[in-house]
């Protein structure tokens, strides 16, 4: 039996894999499926993310992930980033 740490990773490591695809592969090698995730991830951070003073926000929370059946990892994401690219 995994240990709840275990899971945790297996699926940010899961996460980072898709979104390496979604970035790298062109629409002909992804699933229909990953081209209607990638769509709504993709869309939501455009509505979801602003630029201020040369620093970008975003009024997303977990929850506007999970509601258009995204894992909440990808907030865990975008968060980093913004924050990584802020510095």
């Amino acid at each position: 039996m995994l240990s709840p740490n275990r899971k945790i990773s297996t699926s940010v490591n899961s996460i980072d894999k898709e979104l390496k695809e979604f970035i790298e592969k062109p629409d002909s090698l992804l699933t229909q499926e990953q081209i209607i995730k990638r769509e709504k991830l993709f869309n939501l951070i455009l509505e979801e993310v602003t630029v201020k003073d040369n620093q970008f926000y975003s009024s997303a929370t977990p929850t506007d992930f999970i509601d258009k059946g995204l894992s909440q990892y990808y907030y865990d994401i975008l968060e980093k980033s913004l924050s990584e690219t802020n510095q």
